[in-house]
């Protein structure tokens, strides 16, 4: 069976409009686009509208109260598109960046208060996930870097990424 992005957007949307998001769901979506597109970094079989559907969608799930195991798929996914050059439309606003910095800064708070192994290291892998999303979006789009760098964030982003990596293991993708 074919990937369909428009399928995949039709089930998020579906359950982002829910009263009670299905999270096994949602994470079968992203777990299908992680796993049809984690070595890609190119989306020409993806039109601009339903990338940007999708982007919008992403962000709508990391906008519900969902697990950081959830918040990890979407941002894994993210990441991967993060990766193309063109079409980061949706990505590239003040809102959807100060998601993901914000994002990444809950989940160094949420860590530190974790005892719970498990729940720490799916903490853990979302941090770095957005980490390496917001890395990868500043670096292919200069309208990205100029709203960074207006937000004053650069800096502390860089920071504290220095000290979250800092002796870490970290996958090259």
């Amino acid at each position: 069976m074919a990937f369909e992005i428009s399928k995949v957007c039709e089930i998020l949307s579906e359950q982002c409009r829910a009263s009670s998001p299905n999270t096994e769901i949602i994470t079968s979506q992203l777990k299908l686009f992680i796993n049809t597109h984690e070595k890609s970094f190119q989306f020409s079989h993806i039109n601009k509208d339903e990338m940007n559907s999708f982007v919008n969608l992403i962000f709508d799930v990391l906008s519900l109260n969902v697990s950081s195991d959830v918040k990890y798929h979407s941002l894994s996914c993210l990441r991967i598109v993060s990766r193309q050059k063109d079409n980061l439309d949706a990505l590239v606003t003040q809102p959807s960046l100060d998601l993901l910095i914000n994002l990444r800064f809950v989940f160094a708070h949420q860590r530190l208060g974790v005892r719970d192994i498990v729940d720490s290291d799916n903490i853990w892998k979302a941090e770095l996930e957005s980490i390496k999303c917001l890395c990868n979006v500043v670096f292919q789009n200069s309208a990205a870097q100029q709203i960074v760098s207006n937000s004053c964030c650069a800096s502390a982003i860089l920071e504290r990424s220095a000290k979250v990596i800092e002796g870490c293991d970290i996958p090259f993708d």
